[in-house]
C-alpha cells in the first residue's frame, strides 16, 4: 500500500457550480438531474460527462451524488469538472468521508463556496490504492443496488399476479373485513424521549422510519398506513409501509395485520386503493381509523393461490432487505477506516461481495 500524501482539496479535484434547470424546462430523457444526495429527476440533456458526481452547495453541504453516465448538475450543487489524475469513485468516497458542513459561508441560507473549501487538507494514496479502495466499497454498493432492483422486480411481479387474478374474478370488500387493527398498541415518543432511549429498534411514523429506540412494542410483519400528516400520494393512493421484526410505531400510522388474508396480500390490496375521498383535515391531512375501515378495496375472488405467491415474494423482499442492511453496516464501518488509511484493502476480510 502506497504512502498517503497530504494535499489541498483543490490539488485533487476541480469543482464547478452546476446549472439552473427549473421543472418547467425539464424534458423527459435518459440523463439524471443530480441534486445534493439524490437524483432529483431526468432530462433530455446531460452536459457533464460521466462517470462523475456532484456535492451539495446550497443544501446538504458537501454530500455527494454519483452518476455512472452523463448527467445534469443542478445549480444547488458543485460538480466534479476535473479529477486531476485521481480515481473518480475514490474521490466520491472521499466526500462521503470528509465533513464539509462546517464550511457554510452563507449569511442567510446555507452555502458551500468552492473557493472557501479549496484549501481543506485531505490525505490521498497512490492511484492503485485509490482504485482498490473504490473497488471494495463499490462491490458493497453494487450488491445493495442489485438487491434494490430485485426487490423492485418482486414488487412488480406481485402487482402483476394480483392484477391477473382480479381480471379473472374479483370482489369488493371493506378493509375492516380483511384487516385487524392494532392501533391501541401504539405509543408516541417525543424527540426528547427518543433521545433518552437511543437504541437499535426502528421507530416508525406515518411515512417512514424516523429514529431508533431501545426496545420494541411490535415484533411481527405489519402494514402501516399513514393516519395524519403524510397520508396520501399524488395519485390518491395511501402511504403504506411494510415492516417486520422488532419495531416501535407512533400514533401517526395505523397498524394492520391480515384477517383471512396474509398481511403481505393486505399490503398490496390496500396500497392499490384510492383514499383521497377519505382524507379530512383542513390544515393537516388525516385518514381516521373509522374511515380506513370502511374503505372499499378489490380482492381476487379466489385469493388463496395468489396469497401463497405473494407471501413467497415478500419473503424474498425481507431476505434481500435484511442482507442490504448488513452490507450497508459493513460499508459504513469500512468507509472511514479505508479512507483514512487505517485499514488496508488487503486486510478486508469476509462480508465484502466478490
Amino acid at each position: 500500500m502506497g504512502e498517503w500524501m497530504p494535499k489541498s482539496l483543490a490539488d485533487v479535484i476541480e469543482l464547478r457550480r452546476g446549472f439552473d434547470l427549473p421543472h418547467r424546462e425539464r424534458e423527459d430523457g435518459p440523463f439524471p438531474v443530480l441534486s445534493a444526495g439524490v437524483t432529483a429527476g431526468w432530462h433530455s440533456e446531460g452536459p457533464v460527462k460521466g462517470p462523475g458526481f456532484v456535492v451539495g452547495r446550497a443544501t446538504n453541504l458537501g454530500v455527494p451524488t454519483w452518476s455512472e453516465g452523463d448527467f445534469w448538475p443542478l445549480n444547488t450543487t458543485l460538480y466534479a469538472a476535473d479529477f486531476k489524475g485521481n480515481d473518480p469513485k475514490f474521490l466520491y468516497h472521499l466526500f462521503e468521508f470528509i465533513d464539509l458542513s462546517g464550511f457554510d459561508s452563507g449569511s442567510v441560507q446555507p452555502m458551500l463556496n468552492r473557493n472557501y473549501i479549496a484549501g481543506v487538507e485531505v490525505r490521498v494514496p497512490d492511484l492503485a490504492t485509490q482504485r482498490s479502495i473504490a473497488e471494495v466499497l463499490g462491490a458493497l454498493d453494487d450488491k445493495i443496488a442489485a438487491n434494490d432492483r430485485a426487490i423492485a422486480s418482486a414488487s412488480r411481479l406481485a402487482d402483476a399476479i394480483i392484477s391477473s387474478a382480479m381480471a379473472t374474478a374479483s370482489k369488493v370488500v371493506l378493509v375492516d373485513e380483511i384487516a385487524e387493527f392494532h392501533n391501541r398498541r401504539r405509543v408516541p415518543l417525543s424527540s426528547r424521549d427518543r433521545g433518552a432511549r437511543r437504541g437499535t429498534v426502528p421507530y416508525y411514523g406515518a411515512a417512514s422510519r424516523m429514529d431508533y429506540v431501545d426496545e420494541p412494542i411490535f415484533d411481527e410483519c405489519l402494514v402501516l398506513v399513514g393516519e395524519d400528516g403524510s397520508v396520501v400520494r399524488d395519485d390518491g393512493t395511501p402511504v403504506v409501509q411494510y415492516i417486520w421484526g422488532p419495531a416501535w410505531v407512533n400514533n401517526h400510522a395505523h397498524v394492520l395485520t391480515g384477517r383471512g388474508v396474509s398481511t403481505e396480500l393486505l399490503r398490496h390490496i390496500v396500497r392499490r386503493a384510492n383514499v383521497s375521498h377519505l382524507v379530512t383535515g383542513a390544515v393537516q391531512p388525516k385518514i381516521s381509523m373509522s374511515n380506513l375501515k370502511r374503505l372499499e378495496v378489490e380482492l381476487p375472488l379466489q385469493h388463496e393461490d395468489v396469497d401463497s405467491q405473494i407471501q413467497e415474494l415478500a419473503a424474498i423482499e425481507r431476505a434481500l432487505t435484511d442482507e442490504s442492511a448488513r452490507l450497508a453496516a459493513t460499508r459504513d464501518e469500512l468507509l472511514p477506516l479505508l479512507m483514512s488509511g487505517k485499514l488496508r484493502v488487503t486486510d478486508v476480510g469476509a462480508g465484502v461481495p466478490a
